[in-house]
């Protein structure tokens, strides 16, 4: 009989108990511990696909896909567009203003349900029916802010998002407000960030190349009287296998309504577009360098830099469409070849064929081998081809450079040194620089002393060549 701790020691019984007590323990250590190792080699095997991705040994292949991007993170988010998730299989994006009262762990403000909950988000996350991104930590226009804000509202964001599990690497300009300060700074803390619409028309387009990735343009849902422009692009980035990019505000505006929101997921799956979060299209469709203004594709072709046409793999009477744009291409020239240009006389050379993202700028300038003159002609848009050469030995031509207005869309006028005797017959300018990606610009008037010109971006420098 035990009566005594000494009795119930003897008896073996709480050695058993305890190894029982230890075994249970030690099982529940080995359940966490493999959970551990399960969650470890899951986040090494993302790792391994996403340097695989980022290696300059190029595996993309472009694949028309579609990322559906809801801004501001509200409720609807998880009322409206997680069903239709859930329904169809798909994934939309959701970017969030992380200031605002979502519910996170530590913020003692009580959740605002015009937004999201946190737990709600979790969720999503987890069940693949939504990536969620930074839309910014305070919500304003970044181009009105210091570079010193601007800094400290993107890391806060990244800090608040990579916190709590979600895709901190993506960014998406609050009000489309975005220039170049802005853009060197989004590209210190994330992968690429995203515009709104303005591109393409009325409703944006799908994302064209050469893609600045820290300038992705979107299509907007929101214009539902312009349905057939909307389905239009979605068909073109079907057909061309390219990635669209939509934007939304799914509880603002009025726009929604489930069948019209059917209707577009619909017409993009019968397209055969997939829908995919940022993260998995930039697998596909990134860019593989990007740098000043080169920029060189998912594909591999380089934008902005010089490209060397050596072998001729584009004939020398291409028109410029031919050339990758924008870009400067450099092609040999031989003798037996030069017929092909319309010189007027027979030499071998190099031609530099200069494509600019406005083809009314695009020039090409033809160095004979032995020979102290040069021929240029320009693209007429107007009429798709090349226009006649000119020799500046016989006409004339003044080159220089001079840096545009410190006013966007004002004009500036530039002297000529030497002065023309007589007005010249063209003015070819070309931005310099690493701004060039997305400037505009045209000379408003032209003298025999100088000429005026106007640009959409402030302070931005310009070579120019005036022939007579």
């Amino acid at each position: 009989m035990i009566n005594t701790l000494s009795d119930w020691q003897n008896s073996g019984f709480l050695d058993v108990v305890i190894d029982t007590a230890l075994q249970t323990q030690m099982d529940v250590l080995e359940d966490e511990t493999n959970a551990t190792l399960v969650g470890f080699e899951s986040q090494l095997a993302e790792n391994e696909e996403k340097i695989f991705y980022k290696s300059m040994v190029n595996h993309k292949k472009s694949k028309g896909m579609i990322t559906w991007i809801d801004d501001d993170a509200n409720r609807g988010v998880y009322t409206r567009l997680r069903p239709l998730a859930l329904e169809y299989g798909i994934t939309f994006t959701s970017s969030v203003i992380t200031d605002r009262p979502h519910g996170f762990p530590g913020d003692s403000r009580p959740w605002n349900n015009a937004y999201i909950h946190y737990n709600e988000m979790v969720q999503m996350h987890n069940e693949g029916t939504a990536e969620f991104v930074s839309h910014s930590h305070s919500h304003r226009n970044l181009t009105t802010l210091t570079p010193e804000e601007i800094h400290d509202d993107m890391k806060k964001s990244q800090d608040t998002l990579k916190k709590l599990g979600f895709n901190h690497r993506v960014f998406v300009y609050p009000f489309g407000g975005e220039n170049a300060t802005v853009h060197d700074i989004a590209r210190q803390y994330f992968d690429c960030a995203i515009d709104v619409y303005n591109e393409g028309g009325p409703v944006g387009s799908y994302v064209k190349k050469p893609m600045n990735q820290f300038n992705i343009n979107r299509m907007n849902v929101e214009e539902t009287t312009l349905i057939d422009e909307i389905y239009d692009v979605i068909d073109e980035a079907a057909a061309n296998d390219e990635w669209l990019v939509i934007i939304s505000h799914i509880d603002s505006g009025g726009w929604y309504s489930e069948s019209y929101v059917r209707g577009v997921i619909e017409r993009a799956l019968n397209k055969g577009l997939d829908f995919v979060t940022v993260d998995d299209a930039l697998k596909k469709h990134g860019n593989l360098a990007q740098y000043g203004n080169t920029i060189i594709s998912n594909e591999g072709t380089v934008y902005g830099g010089f490209q060397y046409n050596t072998l001729n793999e584009i004939p020398l009477d291409s028109p410029v469409t031919a050339y990758p744009q924008p870009s400067t291409t450099k092609s040999r020239v031989r003798y037996v070849d030069s017929p092909a240009l319309e010189l007027g006389e027979q030499t071998g050379g190099e031609l530099e064929t200069h494509r600019h993202e406005n083809d009314a700028h695009s020039y090409q300038k033809f160095t004979p081998l032995i020979a102290n003159y040069v021929f240029y002609r320009r693209w007429l848009p107007e009429s798709n081809i090349w226009g006649s050469w000119t020799n500046p030995a016989r006409f004339g031509i003044r080159c220089g450079t001079f840096t545009s207005a410190e006013v966007a869309d004002t004009a500036v006028t530039i002297p000529f040194d030497p002065r023309f005797t007589s007005v010249p017959r063209s003015v070819i300018l070309t931005p310099i620089g690493e701004e060039e990606l997305g400037v505009t610009f045209t000379v408003t008037s032209v003298g025999a002393w100088n000429f005026s010109m106007r640009c959409s971006k402030p302070s931005i420098d310009f070579s120019y060549i005036a022939i007579m």
